[in-house]
């Protein structure tokens, strides 16, 4: 029994479709670098009854025809029993009515080029999902390492604003982004490996992401001193430190201000400005 069957004409619906560059090989000097690349584009599409997947390789192709959410007739192509489509050269399309598909299916296709990837604490990681994000600040990393059959890799540790470490291994293209020690990001679907000489690591996939996070610091101060420019408002806490604040966040009387010293105020800042300040008293209070 023949494992494909050869369609006269197929009518589906496109529920997803990605389009991206695979890096094939990589070289390691004069510097690391992708040294070969394909271009790829993948597709899931609804039949009426089940999914379909296909793929094609090459900036050209009957995909580059397609749109995510439009209904297809398709002549020409094969259709495997485990659901891949394949198109041939000399494949039609043709564009078709609507044809109405469950949210399920469409959820599920989106799932299988774009997989969920929860943004899970440090405290999870002791038993995380299959795949999962987290987010931390670099404090170490290596330089990038060549291992197995000429990959790239580079270990990363982040931390939390507790200071609980995790130990990550990027590899492929992700070896390659140039990350800053001390800057906070997003390291996006993941997954947990054991390593019997290393332990435990979170490692990237083929889907990884790593983008810079927005960062947001909540922290309660003593101020014992203040003072001000034509622009800020400078609060000086017990420790000696200054914190900035925009005259914009705060209306008030610096000789009013100074009369209720000291005085403890609940500060929100991200990337390391002062962008809320809860507890500061205007000269009406």
């Amino acid at each position: 029994m023949s494992s494909r069957r050869q369609s006269d004409m197929v009518q589906v619906t496109c529920v997803a479709i990605k389009e991206w560059t695979k890096i094939l090989r990589f070289r390691f000097t004069p510097a690391p670098e992708a040294s070969c690349t394909q271009h790829q584009r993948d597709a899931i599409f609804w039949d009426g009854e089940r999914l379909l997947r296909t793929t094609e390789l090459g900036p050209q192709g009957n995909l580059t025809k397609i749109k995510e959410g439009e209904t297809y007739f398709l002549k020409g192509c094969r259709v495997t029993e485990s659901g891949f489509l394949n198109l041939m050269r000399d494949s039609k399309i043709y564009l078709s009515s609507k044809m109405d598909v469950p949210q399920a299916a469409v959820e599920e296709g989106r799932a299988k080029l774009f997989p969920m990837s929860p943004h899970i604490s440090f405290e999870d990681l002791q038993n995380p999902p299959t795949i999962f994000s987290v987010c931390g600040k670099v404090v170490k990393m290596s330089q990038i390492l060549c291992k197995g059959d000429n990959l790239p890799l580079k270990e990363i540790t982040i931390t939390n604003p507790k200071g609980e470490e995790a130990q990550l291994s990027m590899w492929r293209e992700c070896a390659l982004q140039k990350l800053e020690i001390n800057k906070q990001y997003n390291f996006t679907h993941l997954k947990m490996k054991h390593f019997s000489s290393y332990g435990r690591k979170c490692c990237s996939t083929s889907y990884t992401q790593i983008t810079a996070a927005k960062t947001e610091d909540e922290v309660d101060i003593t101020v014992k001193g203040v003072g001000e420019d034509d622009e800020s408002v400078f609060l000086l806490t017990e420790l000696g430190t200054e914190v900035i604040v925009p005259k914009g966040l705060w209306k008030g009387e610096m000789s009013h201000l100074s009369k209720l010293l000291p005085l403890s105020v609940h500060v929100i800042m991200e990337e390391g400005k002062v962008v809320k300040v809860d507890g500061l008293p205007t000269s009406e209070e």
